[in-house]
């Protein structure tokens, strides 16, 4: 199967009751490609994103056997029956976000999650995880406006290693349209 380039697709829909199905699921999705999970918060809304490599058939819902999307969007019914897979076209809408921190789990990390967010008002949290020997691995960065605690404070707090990046570096990263995120 070809694949193209990432595309952003939106969750919609109800999480499992029990985290660790979904969990479980992922892992299962993680063994066989890298996926990059986004987190925004503006105001009182969130919104979860996935992004991933797809098909050519992705953007007319006509995706090729074997498609990570599709693989994706069987696992989600599977496990998560109400959560829809939804392609945004355009990818995230850009943010004025002045603080970005990049972020590796430290020896006793804590899940970062959408409770880490409500300490900004805007803010946006991108995972991008992958499978390397059996192991995963993960890299995150925590892009927030002026308002609110230092982000690398919070993480720290949580367990994990922070990198402040450099302004110029964080108005590209940090806006960007399409999230990525090495895993260090």
């Amino acid at each position: 199967m070809t694949t193209t380039t990432r595309q952003l697709w939106r969750l919609d829909g109800a999480l499992p009751p029990h985290p660790a199905v979904l969990t479980d699921g992922l892992r299962l999705h993680l063994a066989h490609a890298p996926l990059t999970t986004v987190l925004v918060q503006i105001g009182d809304r969130r919104q979860s994103y996935v992004a991933l490599a797809g098909c050519a058939g992705c953007t007319y819902d006509r995706c090729a056997p074997g498609c990570r999307v599709e693989l994706l969007r069987r696992l989600l019914q599977q496990i998560a029956p109400a959560v829809c897979l939804h392609r945004v076209a355009r990818g995230l809408a850009t943010r004025p976000y002045t603080r970005v921190v990049l972020a590796t789990p430290g020896s006793r990390p804590q899940p970062l999650d959408a409770a880490l967010l409500a300490a900004w008002p805007e803010a946006r949290l991108i995972l991008t995880w992958r499978s390397a020997r059996g192991r995963l691995a993960v890299g995150a960065l925590l892009a927030v406006g002026a308002d609110g605690p230092s982000p690398a404070v919070v993480l720290r707090g949580r367990g994990w290693r922070t990198w402040p990046m450099p302004a110029h570096l964080a108005r590209r990263w940090g806006r960007a349209v399409m999230p990525t995120v090495p895993v260090i």
